[in-house]
């Protein structure tokens, strides 16, 4: 009998060595690929890099002070730097960061962060005061980028007071730059406020997990493939970079600056 006990003792003790064990393998996997995701999340979404070769980025204050000859040598050919925000946000890098990518050979472009909170009017009109002198022949299109931010990604505003401010932006940029806006949104911006309109823009999209299909069966020109991109010639307390890609050959992209950057004037 007793012998019997023992067996069952050390067939318990064995099982909870095993159920332990494995608990500890389990947390440790979910520490490491918690880990991974967080800090260079795995790009599942990676673009192929012979139907999409032109690739690009985009800076704000958050990348600080730009290395552009670096940062240019590293298979890139376009930039969109963010300029302003609101309606009296200006970004402290822009007119560094505009001149020096510029002189590095990258394709410029310069970018709104919209706000709901200050209208269409006023937000092109501060844009345009930061920017409008560097609106030179060639350089790429201006964006306005629409995300949902803070309280709204709870509360998104009311898509058509949303929509109305963005097309009367969208308008006076277009009179002023004589070439309509790139407009940048998430997934969940786009359905909301940009799906079936705004057709006289160019999307740019963002999706760093899957390959964008717009629900609306359109055609997006820029897609954001990734938050974590990691290249050298910066260092500010963001440690990644966005990257970018245009939908198109080589020659499809230069034939999209020909027609779609500022003209002369």
């Amino acid at each position: 009998m007793a012998s019997i006990f023992k067996n069952r003792f050390q067939r318990a003790r064995l099982f909870l060595r095993l159920t332990v064990r494995l608990l500890l393998f389990a947390a440790v996997t979910i520490l490491l690929v918690g880990g991974l995701f967080y800090c260079s999340r795995p790009r599942w979404n990676e673009p192929d890099q012979w139907q999409f070769p032109v690739r690009g980025i985009d800076v704000s204050e958050y990348q600080g002070e730009i290395n552009w000859p670096m940062l240019s040598a590293q298979d890139i050919e376009f930039a969109f730097i963010k300029a302003t925000e609101g309606s009296g946000y200006t970004d402290p890098y822009f007119t560094e960061n505009w001149e020096n990518a510029k002189q590095s050979g990258l394709d410029v472009g310069a970018y709104h962060f919209f706000s709901f909170e200050s209208s269409g009017a006023s937000q092109a009109r501060h844009f345009l005061e930061v920017t409008g002198m560097r609106w030179e022949e060639g350089c790429l299109p201006p964006v306005i980028d629409v995300e949902l931010y803070g309280d709204f990604e709870k509360n998104p505003p009311d898509a058509k007071k949303v929509r109305m401010q963005l097309l009367g932006m969208v308008h006076r940029i277009e009179d002023a730059c004589g070439t309509a806006p790139i407009l940048y949104a998430t997934r969940q911006a786009y359905r909301l406020y940009l799906q079936e309109g705004f057709e006289q823009c160019d999307v740019w999209i963002r999706d760093v997990w899957f390959y964008p299909e717009l629900e609306d069966g359109r055609q997006w020109k820029f897609w954001q493939f990734s938050d974590k991109g990691l290249l050298a010639g910066y260092g500010g307390v963001e440690p990644y970079i966005d990257l970018n890609l245009f939908y198109g050959s080589a020659d499809e992209y230069a034939a999209y600056k020909q027609e779609r950057c500022i003209p002369e004037r």
